[in-house]
This record gives structure tokens, sequence and C-alpha cells, in this order.
């Protein structure tokens, strides 16, 4: 099957085509052989109204083909490959006939029914909107094209509507229901909801001195906001402004405004025209004090309400005005000034100071004592943070802190003394004593003998961190440190001393020995490498020369080591059992590579270091 251009069939359609022949075909009647035939064998077909569907292929008989529809709702016609193409052009039900051309005229038929679709829409059976705002939607199902409208235009209205492409709008609040019809008359109902801000005047009620005006702001309903009318025109007259609503207080008494929007909603707000104040304002206690978490009451007397207050400093003193009642909040240590205002804008400045009770810095554990190498942590308790903490000799114990929490590492034996200060000027001091770690150092194995241009590897244990390691005679060995491993090349035949220290001057002394380098050896680079026993990591070893290479290992060694040759890499893995586990000292793996070109052979040696290290 394949797809066709929309045009090509808009084109068939304004025609109004219900049959068309096919060239070619079979001279003569049909035989058994060669009847006329679908594929596949239909005998009914639903589709929908303006639709078009490939069927079936026509194939055998005589052609030409002759294609005949009963009814106009469904057209059919066969393509230059024998296609044969059906459409809905509306409800009903029709009879597609194909027949052939020759004498006995064969035919085929089937049954086409054309039904229409749900009506429904992209988004639903509902729609929610604001006041102001627009949502556009689709409508799809039905026989196009589409009639949408409205049952309450003032809440919901239809703005646009094209190719089922519909545009709706809220008005106002409430609830209205969408009617769409199709142009055979089906119905979807869709209910749409509308929501309005409320409409408000604030500040509510409001209160201010004769001869001044007020400031009001109004905010939901819908603009333009029209009239604003006072109940007592004598008191207060009312412009608007836009969205501000001014009020002019012309003499002592009440009065309420209202204030109606574009829609015809009001808003009403209570406003009330005092004298000027008799009294002077005044509050009460003038000045005071009190404790970090803790409130007290202020009470205004005098003036116009109502009243307002601000703190110079409410980090200190917060503070807050309800009536003639002033609360302020202790908050913390220090001094802060509330000013209290009335509606006319005379004030009255009140001083408050507040305090804390600050309890004894203290440092648990008052003192303290831990191994060289080692580390420990100390707790700070009371005080006023931030603390400041110093050590008398960082050599011996360095310190850190985070909030109240002090972190000491012990670097070398001694004494020192932690002093911690804290942001009130208390101060503690802390002694901690660094002991030497008594754990004898020792190194496995103490002795090693291998080829020169191959290296021995020593694990030490005991001591303390960090080591260090000499040879005796440069020009035989070379030796490299890495925690816990200390690796010896061997660079010259004959013995060598190599003396490990460790940083308390521990020394231990092993004895190394380098035998005249196996022929070939120097083809293989390095010749040997170690890997602790936890690692399942691989080696890799560089072979020079043109090969092929063929790499050899004991079976004895196959649970533990693994050998394969890629190129001129050599690459030594974990063998069968997955893991190198060889428990305390070391094992030596020894692969034997053979260089097929030139017949030499040389070893590449991989040490495996046991010990403490955990296997997998």
């Amino acid at each position: 099957m394949r797809k066709f251009f929309l045009g090509f069939l808009a084109l068939l359609l304004s025609l109004g085509l219900a049959s068309c022949g096919g060239g070619g075909g079979y001279d003569g009647n049909p035989t058994p052989t060669n009847a006329l035939r679908m594929s596949p064998l239909l005998s009914n077909v639903t589709l929908s109204v303006g639709y078009v569907a490939e069927v079936a292929v026509i194939s055998q008989g005589v052609k030409p083909y002759h294609v005949l529809s009963s009814d106009a709702s469904v057209s059919a016609m066969l393509l230059d490959d024998d296609t044969l193409v059906m459409w809905g052009n509306t409800i009903g039900t029709s009879t597609v006939a194909i027949q052939d051309s020759g004498v006995q005229q064969k035919s085929l038929s089937l049954t086409v029914t054309v039904k229409a679709t749900p009506l429904a829409t992209s988004v639903g059976s509902s729609l929610s909107l604001e006041s102001g705002e627009s949502s556009t939607f689709t409508v799809t199902g039905g026989v196009a094209p589409y009639t949408v409208e409205s049952n309450n235009n003032s809440i919901a209205r239809v703005t646009s509507q094209n190719n089922g492409v519909v545009t709706v709008s809220g008005q106002s609040g409430g609830s209205a229901v969408l009617l769409i019809t199709d142009a055979i008359g089906s119905t979807l109902q869709m209910a749409v909801t509308v929501t309005a801000p409320e409409f408000n005047i604030s500040p509510s009620p409001a209160t201010g001195v004769v001869g001044t005006s007020l400031v009001l702001s109004i905010t939901g309903g819908t603009a333009p906001y029209t009239t604003a009318i006072s109940s007592n025109p004598s008191i207060a007259s009312a412009t608007i402004n836009g969205s501000t609503l001014n009020v002019s207080l012309l003499s002592a008494g009440a009065s309420t405004v209202t204030v109606r929007d574009a829609r015809n909603q009001t808003a009403s707000v209570a406003v009330t025209a005092t004298a000027a104040a008799t009294v002077a304002m005044s509050v009460s206690p003038p000045s005071g004090s009190g404790q970090v978490g803790t409130n007290m009451i202020l009470l205004v007397s005098g003036g116009i309400g109502p009243y307002s207050v601000v703190s110079s400093n409410p980090t200190i003193v917060g503070a807050s005005a309800n009536g003639n009642r002033v609360t302020a909040s202790f908050l913390s240590a220090g001094a802060s000034t509330l000013t209290v205002v009335d509606s006319i804008g005379s004030y009255v400045a009140v001083s408050l100071t507040s305090t804390q009770t600050i309890p004894s810095l203290s440092v648990n554990p008052p003192s303290a004592s831990g191994r060289v190498g080692s580390s420990m942590g100390l707790t700070i308790i009371g005080g006023v943070a931030p603390y400041e903490v110093a050590s008398s000799n960082p050599s011996v114990a360095s310190v850190s802190t985070t909030g109240n929490s002090i972190f000491a590492s012990f670097n070398a034996a001694g004494t020192a003394n932690v002093t911690v200060v804290d942001s009130g000027g208390q101060a503690v001091t802390v002694a901690l004593t660094a002991t030497l770690n008594t754990t004898t150092l020792a190194s496995n194995p103490t002795t090693a003998t291998d080829a020169v241009g191959r290296s021995v590897v020593f694990t030490l244990s005991g001591g303390t961190a960090p080591y260090t390691a000499v040879s005796s005679n440069p020009q035989r060995s070379t030796v490299s440190v890495n925690g816990s491993t200390v690796t010896v090349n061997l660079t010259a035949a004959g013995a060598s001393s190599i003396t490990m220290r460790d940083a308390q001057g521990q020394v231990v002394i092993v004895t190394v020995t380098a035998t005249a380098a196996a022929g070939g050896a120097s083809w293989i680079q390095p010749p040997n490498q170690a890997i602790p026993q936890n690692s399942t990591a691989s080696l890799s070893y560089a072979l020079t020369g043109v090969g092929p290479f063929v790499a050899s290992l004991a079976s004895s060694d196959a649970a533990i080591a693994s050998a394969n040759i890629s190129g001129n890499t050599l690459t030594i893995g974990v063998g069968t059992s997955g893991r190198r586990c060889i428990g305390t000292g070391t094992r030596l793996v020894q692969v034997v590579v053979t260089n097929n070109a030139t017949g030499e052979t040389a070893t590449a040696t991989q040490t495996i270091v046991g010990g403490a290290a955990a296997c997998p």
C-alpha cells in the first residue's frame, strides 16, 4: 500500500468518480486458474466519513476491471496497480462490485458501511478559565463543518471558530455550556467554568483626619471601574483613577464609599473621618528591657489611631501593633528603638534592651591523649558561637573546628594546649598529649633474590606511617615507596641492603640480591610488576620485536592468573577463581613469552602481595 496526496484525493472526490477500469489482462474467458481474485478477500468494510482507505488488490480475471458503488455514501476506484481504494462521503451503506471484462463477466462484491466518529475536543468535555483569559481547542469526530455556541456569552464567549479550531474567552465568573454541532446534527456539550478575582477595596475599613485624603487600592472585578458613590458626601467624597480610589475627608463622621465595575458589580469600603487629636500620643512603658526569647506589651494612648510600629533593629527586637497594643519580641542580645506612629504622623520613640544569660564555656573532654597518627573529636559546650580554636603546638596536635565540634590530629609525640575562645570573650584550655605508636616495624619478606632488570616487593607493617626506604648501593638497586609497599628495582648484579624507617624512627633492614639477567628479558618491559591480592585489575607488559608472540603459564597458576597477548601487549589478569587471594607473604606468577619469529623466550613476572589487604 502507498500513501496518496490529499490534493489528488480531493480532485477525485470533486469529480464524483465511482468506477474505473484497468488496462492489459488475460485474453479470452477466465479459467479456474485465473479467476477474478481479491486479496485479501473481504465481505465487509467500515469507513469513517471523510476517510480514505486502500482495502485490497484485484488480480487475475480479464482486464480491464470495472468498479461500481451502489450508493453515493461510498466512492470507489482502482489505481493503476489494481489497488482498490474507497472513501466515505456521507453516512450510509453501499455494495461495491468489481467486475472483469471476460465473456462470462466474473464479479466480486463487498458491503461498505460509512459511519461518523463521535464528536470530541482536544481538551475533553470541560474547560476552566479565569476572567479575561482565552483558550483554544480543536473539535474532532462527527462530520465537519462544526458550529460552536455559548449559552451565556456574559460568562464565556466564542471569539473565533475556523475548520474546527475554536477560541473561547472568559468574560466573568460563573458557569456556561458550549454546544458543539456537526454538519449532520450530532451535538456535544462542553462545560466551561470561569473564575474571577474577588472585587475588593483595601485597606478596609479606612480612617483618616479631616482635611486629609485616603488613597485606597481597587482589585478584582472587571476594569474599568466606572463609579464611586459616597453614602455621606458631606463627610467623604471619592474619585477613581484607574485602580486607585481617592477619598477626601471633609468633616468628622462615617461614610461608605461604593465602587462599580464594568460588569455592574460593586465593592464597598467604610471610611471614618476624625477630628485632629486633642490628646498627645504616649507609650507606656516609655522604655524597658527583656530576656532573649520573651515578649513585652506596650500600651499606646492619645494621638489618632490606627497605630503602626517600626523597630530600628528588628534582628534584636521585633515589633507588631494591634489596636493600641504594641508587642515587642526580644530576639537577640542588644538594643533597639521602637517608633510608634499614629494615623496623622505623630510618633513616640521607645528604647528597649534585649539581654541574654550566657552559659559558661567548657570543652568535653577537658583533656585528652592519643597515639601519633590518630585523631579524635571534642565538643564545645556553652559560650556564644562562633568560636575560635588554636593549638599551642600544631606540630604535636593540629586542630580545626566546625560549629561546636573540634577535630584534633596527633602528629608527633609531645603535648599541646588547645585554646577555645567564644564571641563573648570567654576562654577555656584543653591539654592534649600525643604518644608514640609502640607497634614494632616489620617487613615481609626480609630477603629477596631476582634477576637484574626485575623488581622485588616488600610489605611493611607496624610502626607509624609515613614510611621511607633507601638502598645501600643505588648502582645495584633503586627503591620506591607507596604507602606500606616498598618496591626495589634490581639494576645490577650483587647484594644491597634496604633500610626502611617509619615516622617515629623505627628501622628495619632487608637484603636483596640481583643475579645476572635472563637471556632475552630486555624485550619485555617491565619484566616484573607487583599487585596486591585484593585487586582484580590486569597488568600490561610491552613486547618489542616483530612477533607473533605466544604466552604460556604454569597450570598451578591458572586459578589466580591468566595470560593473553594482543599484538605487542601481554596482559596478565585474574585466573579462573576470579581473584588473587594468597593469604600472607608474596607469590610470583611467571609467564614465558616466545617470539615465534626469532625463537627467543623471556619471562614476565607478576608479584602478588598478600598480607593485610582484604580479598574481594
